[in-house]
């Protein structure tokens, strides 16, 4: 966010000098009122950042005793606040045959560029989606430490990551599912074989694609066997919901980030 933003975020003072265009060019040495303006103004920026952190790194001490000087990024802090005032229960650890199968099936988010146009629309925004998302069932212990033969199985009847054979109709105008090709993602139609999550398949399976189970390795749902991640999101986003300032931009920098934190590590 903007440091005007951060500063009215934690209630100290912001800016007190308007930016100038000028600033961005070399000649401002050569003109000492100007060069005088824009000391004033970086120190005033470095004075106006120090506060706000100074006050954050207190909120997060006084709320969970956690030093942000003791962290190195955002995700790592709500990590940090979540293993030692939420997590009372083990989060398996996967072994490294098991993560290099699984890491197959992890692809980053597909973004697409349309020329929108409508009429009487009505426009929806989800508050909070990817907090929400990891109150799911998610995969929490291993059914079985092997690699199972999957080719009789259903899809529904299965819960885990999993090698399968696809098939996408070739005239299916916006494919969904995604592919490794070439160090691409591309998102395409016919039929090909690769490792996804098997939640994502039963959602596109109800949008036409054909899917045939070949090994994986099966997981209980964390709903089923406990809840990781719902007294963090419900306490944060109340948190959010309800307070202003300060602690409304702790909680949602929490939420925000605990996710990206077990996002990248998938």
């Amino acid at each position: 966010m903007s440091l005007d933003k951060l500063c009215e975020l934690f209630t100290v003072t912001g800016k007190l000098i308007p930016y100038d265009i000028r600033f961005n060019d070399i000649s401002l040495f050569n003109n000492p009122r100007l060069w005088g303006s824009f000391k004033k103004y970086a120190i005033q920026d470095a004075v106006a950042l120090y506060e706000a952190l100074k006050i954050a790194q207190s909120t997060y001490f006084d709320l969970f005793k956690v030093d942000v000087e003791s962290i190195y990024s955002t995700a790592t802090l709500a990590l940090k606040i979540y293993r030692t005032k939420f997590l009372d229960k083990p989060i398996f650890i996967l072994p490294q045959h098991m993560d290099t199968f699984i890491r197959d099936g992890y692809y980053g988010g597909g973004t697409d560029v349309y020329k929108a146009y409508g009429e009487n629309v009505h426009y929806y925004d989800v508050n909070s989606l990817y907090p929400s998302a990891m109150m799911n069932p998610m995969p929490y212990d291993l059914v079985t430490p092997n690699l199972i033969d999957l080719s009789n199985r259903s899809l529904d009847s299965f819960f885990g990551f999993v090698k399968a054979e696809i098939y996408c109709p070739t005239d299916m105008l916006r494919p969904v599912l995604p592919y490794h090709s070439n160090g691409k993602t591309i998102y395409p139609t016919g039929l090909w074989t690769g490792v996804y999550f098997s939640e994502e398949l039963k959602a596109v399976s109800k949008l036409g694609y054909q899917i045939r189970l070949i090994s994986g390795y099966e997981f209980t749902p964390a709903l089923r066997a406990c809840d990781l991640f719902s007294k963090y999101v419900n306490t944060f986003y109340e948190i959010k919901r309800t307070r202003k300032g300060s602690e409304k931009a702790v909680a949602k920098l929490l939420l925000n980030n605990l996710y990206g934190y077990f996002g990248r590590k998938s």
